[in-house]
């Protein structure tokens, strides 16, 4: 196990990440062979990801000036998932995550439930 946090490790794994699909893309960009993939594209479309996932967000301006807050509501066909509060001024910013018991996740369900009906 590594003692390195994630937020450490992250640069190399995303490195990592785009040298892959760089070389993915090469080959089928130009039509050649890859090292480790026999069909590019396919693996592309078909493999490569282990799920995809639709996720919304509604973004809840409440100021825009300095400082400005928001609110983000991450939600699905069924609820909201999550809610973040956002606060920044000029070039500073900060964001936590809201708990459910919060009046400001439950404006944010009452925010997205408008958006599902307009």
């Amino acid at each position: 196990m590594s003692e390195q946090t994630c937020s450490q490790r992250i640069n190399d794994h995303l490195a990592g990440r785009e040298e892959f699909l760089d070389s993915l893309y090469d080959a089928i960009d130009n039509n050649t062979e890859h090292d480790e993939i026999s069909d590019p594209a396919d693996f592309l479309n078909c493999e490569f990801a282990l799920d995809l996932e639709k996720m919304m967000v509604a973004k809840i301006l409440l100021s825009t000036g300095g400082p400005g807050d928001w609110i983000e509501a991450f939600y699905d066909e069924e609820c909201v998932y999550r809610v973040e509060y956002h606060f920044n001024d000029w070039f500073d910013h900060a964001k936590v995550t809201v708990s459910e018991d919060s009046s400001l996740w439950r404006y944010a369900e009452e925010m997205v439930e408008i958006l599902r009906y307009s």
